[in-house]
């Protein structure tokens, strides 16, 4: 290998002095941003202890009841929502925010877990409704089986007081027409009464004559 060649002294001087000019921007850039950093941190607010003063977020202000009211009322808005996510983890499925900016924003994120948040609570609520109306359901049909169970057995005794009644009217119609029949055969019985008195008379008057008779022939024939 030779000590020495011309032409690659030549051309490795020009490749060394633009490193080193890289070198030298990088670096004066490098100068030039941290400056900026110290002059936009001295040049915010700080507290008595020299600390730095966080910043107030200036995140619009929203409410969860119109979030979730506008996404899960409108498709187009729950598509264009979620059209938004980011997924860094994912290289073969990477979804891009827009044209401006290529991932989610905290105000997005915040949007995002506040619907996720919306979602599981109506999901819940929708699940205590459910219980509550088969509890509901449940227990009127329980109530409808104890209510007919009584009116069956209402009825039961009503028939049987009918019936009671019934009976009762058709004893009080044979005890009427017995005590009419009772009456006749008093009745019968004392016309009987009256006719054996007339007829024992009667036998005794017709005795009385035999025997007045018998005296009358005795005395004849002596």
């Amino acid at each position: 290998m030779p000590a020495s060649d011309p032409k690659a002294t030549c051309s490795s001087a020009p490749l060394v002095t633009s490193r080193s000019g890289d070198d030298a921007r990088r670096k004066g850039k490098g100068k030039g941003q941290d400056t900026a950093g110290v002059d936009r941190r001295g040049s915010e607010p700080r507290g008595e202890d020299g600390r730095d003063l966080k910043r107030l977020r200036t995140d619009p202000p929203f409410s969860p009841a119109t979030v979730s009211q506008s996404v899960f009322d409108d498709d187009s808005a729950a598509a264009r929502l979620f059209a938004t996510l980011a997924f860094p983890d994912d290289p073969c499925d990477l979804v891009h925010a827009s044209s401006s900016s290529g991932m989610m924003s905290r105000a997005g994120l915040r949007l995002l877990a506040i619907v996720n948040r919306v979602g599981h609570e109506l999901e819940e609520e929708i699940e205590r409704h459910k219980l509550h109306a088969d509890a509901c359901a449940k227990g009127e049909l329980a109530a409808k089986a104890e209510r007919n169970k009584y009116a069956d057995k209402l009825e039961r005794r009503n028939k049987e007081l009918e019936k009671a009644l019934g009976d009762n009217e058709r004893l009080h119609t044979e005890n009427e027409e017995l005590s009419r029949k009772l009456e006749v055969a008093e009745k019968n019985a004392s016309n009987s009464l009256c006719c054996l008195s007339d007829r024992n008379a009667q036998v005794a008057a017709l005795k009385t004559k035999v025997g007045k008779k018998r005296t009358e022939l005795k005395t004849v024939r002596l």
